[in-house]
């Protein structure tokens, strides 16, 4: 069978299945201590959401684009991290970084070029950070195992959330000291993985608390690579490639939420040993990176209703980022041949060629808002924040000069790659990067006005709310910004939802791209200011039944002042357009017995115009073109349902169209105007996922355990390198699986 068409054939198999009456038209019944043990948000599926407008509403009435995955679908699909999940989404595209063991999130074609600093990611509304801008290296390793409840919002949301509400936001909501069951996880799966989890529970009067922790280990997938950058840039002979790729990786997470009362702390810890990356920093093949992180925060929040009116928060929080890292940016067979250049200084045999970067990142930082219903048709929210953002302990050892420039030690210039006799603290002659602090002073205010209410609209139909929105934000670094946001959301009648938004959104520069020093590939520039981004969309959700409901919407994005690197400078000079539709159906029967399935067609654009010029002195200046990577075509399916009492099954299947090259041009050598990346655009892959879980027996009621499989159609699944450093793109591993016990207490 064609795999274009399996995907295809496979939606409308589910969507007979979910359109048959189960039980011969008989709702199917949960037992009383089933009942208790969902929501009925969860029950009716009508989720209530907060992340959208800081307040709690029905999905339908938020004003933006939001999905919702709950516990109860991240258990049943067997998600093993952040990707899996990630994947179900509509106008998600998830593929890994090359440079590190981490995923790079893309939103309706558009994403970061460097780690996720154009997404908000935030654990129970505390935005996570990092020097990058967004919790690099550890997003994918943020615990799944103790979420209630996730929202994520396509779309701009910096009128509320300030700078990174770029793209969308993720928003984690943990389990908290309300729920009441303990858990003992096991999982252990391909490449010699395994993580144990644990969650505790504590309640006394007032007083109730929640603990979480897990460790995980793996060898990590060994995947071919054919050929790298050393490759192109020195020959085969002094390239690790043709060889495997090394992706061991060993963290430790820790979780902690208590409250007293009115009063609330939460605090979330991460640290990771020795963990290697997919390829290398420099996109050659190396084995030897040890990269360690910790990350931590606290957040203490006062919680005030002073009456049903009004809602009052404060919150004070520390957070904490050091990066500490020993890449080896060149293989050992690399090294080999700088000890020919340079035969004096040889390295050792058997060493390649490494760098150091160590630096703390910390966030000082308190928030006040108020909620308060004026009237009974118009409630407001306001807010003000002040954070103070301080970047330092920076320190720089390396074995060879990867500084791109000639290195003075003691006296003695080193030149570019040659070995410098040991590892030498540089700190003094060549740091990576320059300390800075930042202060971050912000103001925000949102009207929610039920129009039908306030003007006595009752012919319109059910409902007709306006949600406007203005947030301030100054940064003594790269100055001030307005971010306002309108949303229309109108109910003609109970079946139909429709939503029109308009807002902006912006990123200010992280540090790295400000500050970065004493790298051949990218250097800082203090001049760089905020990217902003524009957005238009609009909604049209149509209930079909109480278990069937489906809605389409059109987006329309656009970016300016996009920074980019040129001639290895970041500068603000890109201009991207990205338009498509978004298409979701979701058929819920009951807490076992449910599906789902999603479309986006996206179409992205460069409209930078820029002009280049050849070696011959003539100029080109560029036309509207697909910046690459990024697929037309997304599409997402799946299908839970309970086999019998003891046994569920869940199925998903996500689709990713062809990926077309970079339509960028450049000059060669002769003067000839050619595509700079003249690869073979990506096929299409079909990724299956399939998932058992075993449970709810009489004889151990507490005792429920999974097995999962994936790329079970076992695909040859490369994510693009857009770099081109990599012939074949980025290996990801075949079919493989993952094993679950688990013990309720």
């Amino acid at each position: 069978m064609d795999r274009k068409l399996f995907p295809v054939l496979l939606m409308i198999v589910v969507m007979v299945v979910c359109s048959f009456n189960y039980s011969s038209g008989q709702q199917a019944e949960l037992d009383s201590e089933e009942l208790e043990s969902y929501t009925l948000e969860q029950l009716l599926a009508i989720p209530v959401v907060f992340t959208a407008a800081m307040r709690e509403q029905e999905m339908s009435k938020a004003p933006s684009i939001v999905s919702v995955i709950t516990e109860l679908e991240i258990r049943n699909m067997g998600a093993r991290n952040f990707e899996d999940i990630l994947r179900t989404i509509p106008g998600f595209d998830v593929i890994h970084f090359n440079t590190h063991i981490d995923i790079q999130i893309g939103i309706r074609g558009l994403s970061s070029s460097s780690d996720n600093n154009k997404v908000k990611i935030m654990i129970n509304g505390h935005s996570l950070r990092s020097f990058n801008g967004a919790p690099a290296f550890y997003f994918n390793f943020i615990p799944i195992d103790n979420i209630k409840q996730i929202e994520i919002i396509r779309g701009p949301g910096s009128a509320l959330y300030g700078t990174n509400a770029f793209l969308g936001i993720i928003n984690i909501i943990t389990k908290d000291e309300l729920d009441t069951t303990a858990k003992v996880n096991l999982k252990a799966g391909s490449f010699n993985t395994y993580k144990p989890t644990l969650e505790l529970f504590y309640k006394k009067n007032s007083l109730k608390t929640y603990f979480y922790a897990d460790y995980y280990k793996t060898d990590g997938p060994k995947l071919d690579i054919e050929s790298d950058r050393a490759t192109q840039l020195f020959g085969p002979d002094y390239s690790a490639a043709p060889g495997k790729t090394a992706a061991n990786a060993e963290f430790t997470s820790f979780f902690f939420t208590a409250s007293y009362k009115d009063l609330s702390f939460q605090s979330f810890f991460h640290r990771q040993f020795d963990t290697n990356t997919n390829i290398g920093l420099s996109k050659a093949l190396t084995d030897e990176t040890k990269i360690n992180t910790q990350a931590y925060f606290g957040e203490l929040k006062y919680h005030l209703q002073a009456s049903e009116k009004s809602n009052f928060v404060i919150k004070a929080y520390y957070d904490n980022h050091r990066y500490d890292a020993l890449y080896e940016i060149f293989s050992e067979e690399t090294a080999s041949l700088f000890s020919q250049i340079y035969p004096d200084t040889p390295y050792p045999e058997g060493m390649g060629i490494h760098s150091g970067p160590v630096g703390v990142y910390s966030i000082l930082g308190g928030e006040i808002s108020l909620d308060y219903k004026i009237a009974s048709s118009i409630t407001l929210l306001g807010g003000t924040l002040y954070e103070h953002i301080k970047w330092g302990d920076l320190k720089h050892v390396l074995n060879g000069n990867v500084t791109g420039s000639p290195l003075v030690l003691d006296g003695v210039t080193y030149g570019n790659m040659q070995y410098v006799g040991g590892f030498r603290d540089v700190t003094d002659e060549a740091n990576w990067s320059t300390a800075a602090e930042r202060n971050i002073t912000a103001l925000y205010l949102q009207g929610i006005i039920d129009v039908k209410d306030l003007m006595s609209l009752n012919a319109i139909g059910e409902s007709l709310i306006l949600t406007t929105g203005l947030r301030y934000d100054d940064y003594d670094d790269v100055g001030d910004t307005y971010n306002p946001r309108v949303g229309l959301v109108y109910d003609p009648t109970k079946k139909i939802n429709l939503k029109m938004l308009y807002g902006t959104a912006f990123r200010a520069p992280s540090f790295r791209e400000l500050y970065n020093l004493n790298n051949p590939s990218f250097i800082g520039n203090t001049d760089i200011k905020p990217e902003k981004i524009t957005t238009f969309e609009f909604f049209s959700g149509y209930t079909f039944n109480k278990q069937l409901s489906g809605g389409l919407t059109f987006f329309d994005c656009k970016i300016e002042d996009n920074l980019e690197i040129v001639d290895i400078v970041h500068e603000n000079i890109g201009k991207v357009h990205s338009r498509g539709i978004e298409t979701e159906f979701k058929y819920h029967y009951n807490v076992h017995k449910y599906g789902y399935l999603n479309f986006t067609y996206q179409d992205v654009t460069d409209t930078t115009h820029e002009t280049i010029s050849s070696p011959l002195g003539t100029s080109y200046t560029q036309d509207n073109f697909n910046p690459g990577s990024i697929p037309s075509l997304i599409g997402n399916i799946g299908i839970n349902y309970d086999l019998t009492k003891n046994i569920e099954t869940n199925f998903a299947i996500n689709y990713i169209g062809p990926r077309k090259r970079s339509e960028e041009k450049t000059f060669d050598e002769n003067g000839n105007l050619i595509q700079v990346d003249q690869r073979d655009d990506i096929d299409s892959l079909v990724l299956g996922t399939l998932s058992f879980t075993l449970g709810n027996f009489d004889f151990f009621k507490n005792f429920e355990c999974q097995l999962s499989v994936y790329n079970i159609f076992d695909q040859d699944h490369r994510d693009p390198d857009a770099s081109a450093s990599l012939e074949n793109d980025v290996p990801r591993p075949g079919r493989n699986f993952y094993a679950r016990i688990s013990y309720f207490f």
